[in-house]
């Protein structure tokens, strides 16, 4: 069975996450043939699949040039060039191919060629979470992602949307949200990790039988992982992973940086040394080593601050993240990766997605949505939860054990349900 893995961003320190379980469980099913698509293939190397029993090879998305390493504004012009020619002429005609179910020729014309000869030569096609489908990230929802996912349908091919969140939506044309509507429903099957996604899809005009909701499948690889100590017996380190993407003003920006160098501080006045986990590979346009820097420069403590700069593969990052004694965390998978290592968190929540997850661990009481984040609400969950490390850890361990239980049966589940 040869196995087509759509719609990975390789800059993405959480969407690597993913994709190291999706690799890691489609051997342990028997699946040895596994070609992935990827924004960059070139940030993908043999350590990466160290370890893996299996024929993994990496090429671009459909959709090529939409990757995130960073350039000149000169570099740029072509890229935005292409940009502007996918979004205006070949999305619409991949738009009216699908919604008309007419495999047109300019859709597949515009599509990568290893692309396109991956996907004809595939059994099953897997987009790969965390979270692609939604208006949040793209206006109208036109992204490579889906425009991936159409090529992927209209080669007649069966689509599984694994371990997702789904949504917002807010379309300004009918024709996009039609369009969406009609992939999702196309799909041989949605699974979703929260459950807005859920209540998101129905409201979209989505099947309810498209839809099987899972759990965030990063949480299973906690079964690559040594036994971790309980936070009492680790050394007082606090983790911190931040969430740079997002749109800030300047105050905005200034704001979050002295809430965040509050925490430090307080994280060092209480002896912690505070270490922080870039999210992003190293060069790349999402790259969150400069905003780490400004909260750095922000803090009292700087002397207690350690930046870990270089990309550490994944399973390393988790083994780093399980040594802190305490962790906080903005990005998603920073949040997932605190919560797999039963290392207890703060989760700062710029999305709903983030609450869900920490009220699936019994845990919301620790998560702070952005809009009542400052330096003294990050203060007080500090103390609160440094006086309740180890049962925490403990609640935190045992979720994931059941959790992974889970996870592991949908995937079986799902490839018996497709082959």
């Amino acid at each position: 069975m040869n196995v087509l893995v759509i719609n990975q961003c390789a800059h993405n320190k959480g969407d690597r996450a993913v994709l190291a379980f999706l690799l890691h469980e489609l051997v342990r099913n028997g699946i040895t043939s596994i070609t992935v698509s990827t924004s960059e293939p070139r940030f993908w190397g043999a350590h990466d699949v160290q370890g893996l029993d299996a024929d993994i090879s990496f090429i671009p998305w459909g959709w090529a040039g939409s990757g995130g390493a960073a350039v000149s504004a000169l570099q740029s012009i072509p890229r935005r060039l292409y940009q502007r020619w996918m979004t205006r002429v070949a999305y619409p005609a991949l738009r009216r191919a699908l919604l008309a179910d007419q495999a047109g020729l300019s859709p597949r014309l515009a599509c990568n060629r290893q692309f396109r000869h991956a996907l004809e030569h595939a059994d099953l096609v897997i987009s790969t979470g965390g979270h692609h489908v939604t208006t949040l990230l793209a206006p109208d929802a036109i992204s490579p992602q889906l425009f991936d996912m159409g090529l992927t349908l209209l080669a007649g091919k069966p689509l599984v949307c694994w371990s997702q969140s789904f949504g917002p939506f807010d379309f300004q044309t009918e024709e996009n949200k039609a369009f969406v509507t009609r992939v999702m429903n196309r799909a041989a099957c949605l699974y979703t990790r929260d459950h807005a996604s859920v209540d998101r899809l129905q409201a979209l005009g989505v099947e309810p039988s498209q839809i099987r909701p899972t759990l965030e499948s990063v949480i299973a690889l906690s079964d690559v992982l040594e036994n971790t100590l309980p936070p009492s017996e680790r050394p007082p380190v606090l983790g911190i992973a931040v969430y740079a993407v997002k749109r800030r003003t300047p105050e905005e920006y200034r704001h979050y940086i002295n809430s965040l160098a509050t925490l430090v501080d307080a994280a060092g006045a209480a002896g912690y040394t505070t270490r922080f986990f870039p999210m992003a590979i190293r060069g790349t346009a999402a790259d969150d080593r400069p905003l780490i820097r400004d909260i750095i420069a922000a803090s009292h403590q700087q002397n207690r601050c350690v930046l870990i700069d270089e990309d550490l593969p994944t399973v390393t990052h988790l083994a780093e993240v399980a040594q802190c004694r305490m962790f906080a965390g903005h990005k998603t998978h920073s949040v997932i990766f605190a919560l797999t290592t039963a290392t207890p968190l703060i989760a700062l929540a710029y999305h709903v997605k983030t609450v869900d997850f920490m009220r699936q661990y019994a845990l919301a009481d620790y998560a702070i949505p952005d809009e009542e984040l400052t330096g003294d609400a990050l203060t007080n969950l500090f103390t609160r939860l440094d006086q309740h490390l180890d049962a925490v850890s403990r609640q935190q361990q045992q979720q994931t054990r059941e959790f992974s239980d889970v996870i592991h049966r949908d995937f079986s589940q799902m490839l018996t349900r497709v082959r």
